[in-house]
Parts: C-alpha cells; sequence; structure tokens
C-alpha cells in the first residue's frame, strides 16, 4: 500500500473549495477511484505531491482535509 498526497485540489463544495487529500491504496490509479468515489472530491489530472510506500498492511482510506478559509 502507498499513501498519496494532494494538495490545493477540491475537497469541498464549500466556498472555499480547495484543500488537502490524503488516499491510502496498492495504486496511483487506485487512489484516483476511491478519491472520485469520495463526494465533492476532484483531483482533475494534477500528480500526487507525494507518494510514500507503507512498511506493513493497511486498509485503504481517503482522508480530505479542507481549507478553513478567512471567516
Amino acid at each position: 500500500m502507498t499513501v498519496f498526497v494532494w494538495q490545493n485540489v477540491t475537497v469541498s463544495d464549500h466556498y472555499h473549495s480547495e484543500g488537502g487529500l490524503l488516499v491510502i491504496a496498492d495504486t496511483e490509479r487506485r487512489a484516483r477511484e476511491l478519491a472520485y468515489k469520495t463526494p465533492n472530491v476532484d483531483v482533475g489530472n494534477d500528480q500526487p505531491a507525494y507518494a510514500w510506500p507503507l512498511a506493513g498492511d493497511a486498509d485503504e482510506l481517503v482522508l480530505t482535509f479542507p481549507d478553513a478559509g478567512c471567516c
């Protein structure tokens, strides 16, 4: 499994819709599939900013980190 991190991508339908996205998956392709199944998430054609292989087993996971905005 690998941890994939995208920065400044759409992760919500709020006024400040951008934020960070962390996905744990076997491949980048699977990470993208999981991301697109998550409501309001769109990574577009952006490449992950980071990708780290995990040393042990892990379950697939999607975590969004919405921009808190200015207000």
